[in-house]
């Protein structure tokens, strides 16, 4: 497993975390460890348990995840939250400028949990009245949501590419 997916992993981790009122310092701890993972030279998963500890800023518990995603792919924890989380809150997360602690106050304080429902709170004009939310914020949600809605059935190139060149080592 490659660097860049394990810290997509543990970032995703820290959101999942940030939306359901895990303990600030563990997220920070987190976040720690990403921000040198992203800068370490080395093939994490070909780094020993006790090498990863002493990577700056990734403690042991830190240390037994990065182990677990390289074993089994998957981080147990993880999965845990994700089941305890509305699938339409995990499609917010990956609205364009909007971070975790606001999904998490659109999540709570409107009790939203699609984007459905987001872009017609939009429309009525009830985000901006939540503190953190203007209305130009609101507008750029806006316009994300309606972009990748428009793209929702659309490959992206690389994936185009991946799946073609499948098909050609298939086909072969």
């Amino acid at each position: 497993m490659d660097n860049k997916t394990i810290v997509k992993t543990l970032s995703f981790y820290v959101d999942l975390m940030t939306l359901h009122d895990e303990n600030e310092f563990k997220i920070k701890g987190y976040n720690n460890a990403i921000f040198n993972i992203e800068r370490y030279n080395n093939l994490i998963a070909e780094t020993s348990l006790e090498d990863l500890e002493k990577i700056s800023g990734v403690g042991k518990s830190t240390a037994k995840a990065i182990e677990e995603i390289n074993v089994s792919g998957q981080l147990q924890a993880l999965e845990t939250l994700k089941n305890q989380t509305p699938a339409g809150i995990i499609d917010m997360l990956s609205i364009k400028g909007v971070g975790a602690k606001k999904i998490k106050l659109i999540w709570k304080n409107l009790d939203i949990t699609d984007t459905t429902a987001l872009l017609d709170c939009i429309e009525k004009g009830e985000l901006s009245k939540v503190k953190g939310f203007g209305e130009k914020t609101a507008q750029n949600i806006k316009e994300t949501l309606l972009y990748l809605e428009a793209n929702r059935h659309k490959l992206h190139f690389a994936e185009a590419e991946a799946l073609s060149n499948q098909l050609l080592k298939d086909m072969r």
